[in-house]
């Protein structure tokens, strides 16, 4: 078996590290730091990782991880995602489709789907166009015409008999 990754940063104490993690409102981070505690204050790696919930070759990341970077090395990174398919010309086309809402008549339809902007786009709105793509483009909808609209009063018809 390897020997155990030393933690080679000393520019915080066990007790600064859970100083710290009692201020960072992350709590994987947290978890991070008060493992890093525990293993300086002499504890075995496995039980450090056990406590915070995570597996010993995890700590051991984490590890080569705060040595590189310190504390801030210990926030979770988030992955850039994959890159749009539309680019910003194409999307401001498709947003012109969307905000002009249809016309009944012409267009047989009252609010665009997907299916009816995917045949109504140039082609680059042909080309890929999902509902992700649909919803963020879409203009805030207003409150709903019948929920707002005044109740008629029925002073006439009282139905004062009872039941």
């Amino acid at each position: 078996m390897s020997p155990a990754v030393k933690i080679t940063r000393t520019d915080h104490t066990p007790e600064q590290l859970r100083g710290l993690a009692a201020k960072i409102t992350d709590s994987a981070q947290t978890r991070r730091m008060l493992a890093i505690a525990m293993v300086l204050e002499g504890a075995s790696r496995a039980d450090a990782a056990r406590q915070a919930g995570m597996d010993r070759q995890t700590l051991r990341d984490w590890v080569h991880r705060y040595n590189e970077a310190g504390v801030d090395g210990l926030v979770s990174r988030t992955a850039p995602g994959a890159k749009p398919k539309l680019t910003n010309a194409q999307m401001a086309e498709l947003g012109a489709l969307v905000v002009a809402d249809p016309d009944p008549d012409i267009h047989k339809v009252v609010r665009w789907r997907c299916v009816d902007l995917r045949g109504r786009g140039g082609p680059a709105v042909r080309g890929y166009l999902g509902r992700r793509h649909h919803r963020q483009m879409a203009a805030p909808a207003g409150p709903d015409p019948a929920a707002t609209a005044p109740v008629p009063s029925q002073e006439g018809s009282s139905s004062a008999g009872g039941l």
